[in-house]
């Protein structure tokens, strides 16, 4: 957290309580719009919709919960308090607050990060608290008359607006992963028009792959007369490759579903490079992925954890960073592994043509503790969006010298400060396995470490 976002937060901490110790000492809203309340009261619901699922930080549970009690407080008051309310000027905050709803909503359905419930009620609540305001100036206005603490709380929210545009310019200069984020995400919701055939063709099972939305998703399905997988027409030899995933919605041990790259696109046995996502196949409600990585080997670098969703009920990002100095394992933009090259220390490290692959398949001989597939539940089905495809294809010029690509530049050798308080959160709370624990005596990568 950079000092103009912890200032902006403080800032308009500072303006609620302006607004609260005025009403509340003096018994009197006068000045005070109620149908400015009502929206940032609306603003707060809508935007902390994960207070109760989503743990990020004790400092970010606690700012919202006194944003969400402060707000429902200060409408509280102008409309029960019986001495408060008397105070409030109803003929002149007589602004149409609720047409405001309308557009801020479309423009949610729009524009969104994911359409998803919350995702859009997330950017509903950002375009609100934009227009949130409007009320209270106009109000302010027509009375003329103000006060010392309205004047205050007026201030101290635009201070904390102007704050935080200076949050998004200090980040915009000095991380240039959020840069890329940022832009990686408007470009996805842009090229989700990208069809399964433009970059993918069926590996195999052709028969157990279903082709939804016009082939903006693909259904793979798993029976006991087959499973399926898809694989990239092309071979990259650095990138960012991503992919929306639903797992399989039954009971579903030993079913093991994969986003992953790989130098042996035909499966055959022996050393290669592959970069794995593994959701295995559970009983629920616990949800465990595994990742792996093969450098000219044979693997044996699985790190497990718990998923802190369920990734059956919605589409989750799951994106691989592959670079010349570093692998990173993202879900939903959190890191949740690194690997480093460590090469010139005598380690091993990915560095073979690669192509995308997706794919369901019989793992209960080694993914679900010795339990079989329920083949009654059947057919087992995993959902796959996203096909545009941010890759170096392999015999260009995909070295970490190569400015060409944004993801070999100097700003992806490392995460972020932010990056790596996230992550190391993530491996202490839901990593349950790591191979470095186990057999690190066998890598030199993590005697490194």
């Amino acid at each position: 957290m950079n000092i103009f976002r912890l200032a902006g937060d403080m800032t308009h901490l500072a303006s609620v309580l302006v607004l609260l110790l005025k009403i509340h000492t003096i018994k009197s809203c006068a000045g005070v719009s109620l149908k400015t309340q009502e929206l940032y009261s609306l603003v707060f619901v809508t935007r902390y919709l994960d207070i109760f699922t989503d743990f990020i930080s004790l400092y970010n549970t606690v700012m919202k919960l006194i944003f969400l009690g402060s707000s429902f407080s200060i409408v509280w008051y102008i409309r029960q308090h019986r001495i408060v309310r008397r105070s409030y000027d109803r003929d002149q905050d007589t602004f149409r607050h609720l047409f405001l709803l309308g557009p801020c909503l479309l423009l949610a359905l729009i524009f969104n990060d994911k359409f998803t419930f919350k995702e859009v009620m997330w950017s509903f609540s950002l375009f609100l608290e934009a227009v949130a305001i409007l009320p209270q100036l106009v109000l302010l206005q027509r009375t003329r008359n103000i006060d010392n603490l309205t004047g205050q709380y007026v201030f101290l929210l635009g201070a904390y607006r102007a704050l935080y545009i200076l949050n998004w310019i200090y980040r915009y200069f000095t991380e240039p992963h959020y840069v890329h984020w940022t832009l990686l995400s408007v470009m996805s919701e842009a090229f989700d028009d990208v069809r399964f055939d433009e970059n993918y063709v069926v590996r195999y099972g052709n028969d157990h792959i279903s082709k939804l939305d016009q082939g903006r998703e693909v259904q793979l399905s798993l029976d006991l007369a087959s499973g399926s997988g898809f694989n990239s027409k092309r071979g990259y030899g650095s990138g960012f490759f991503e992919m929306r995933i639903k797992l399989p919605a039954r009971h579903s041990p030993g079913v093991v579903t994969t986003f992953y790259l790989s130098s042996h696109p035909d499966n055959k046995p022996g050393n290669h490079d592959e970069l794995d996502f593994e959701f295995l196949g559970t009983e629920g409600p616990v949800f465990s992925l595994q990742t792996n990585i093969f450098a000219n080997d044979n693997g044996n670098r699985e790190q497990r954890l718990h998923l802190w969703f369920d990734p059956t009920k919605d589409f989750h990002k799951y994106g691989i960073l592959w670079n010349h100095r570093q692998i990173v394992f993202f879900v939903d933009n959190i890191p949740i592994r690194v690997f480093k090259n460590n090469t010139r220390l005598g380690a091993r490290y990915p560095s073979q043509e690669m192509s995308v692959e997706g794919s369901i398949w019989n793992g209960e001989s080694w993914a679900s503790s010795g339990k079989k597939i329920e083949w009654s539940q059947a057919p087992f089905q995993a959902h796959y969006q996203e096909f545009d495809i941010y890759g170096c294809p392999f015999g260009a010029n995909c070295s970490s010298e190569s400015q060409l690509y944004w993801w070999n530049t100097k700003e992806f050798y490392e995460l972020t400060p932010e990056q790596q308080r996230i992550y190391k959160k993530v491996t202490q709370k839901y990593m349950f396995y790591d191979y470095c624990h186990d057999r690190g005596r066998n890598f030199k990568e993590c005697q490194i470490r």
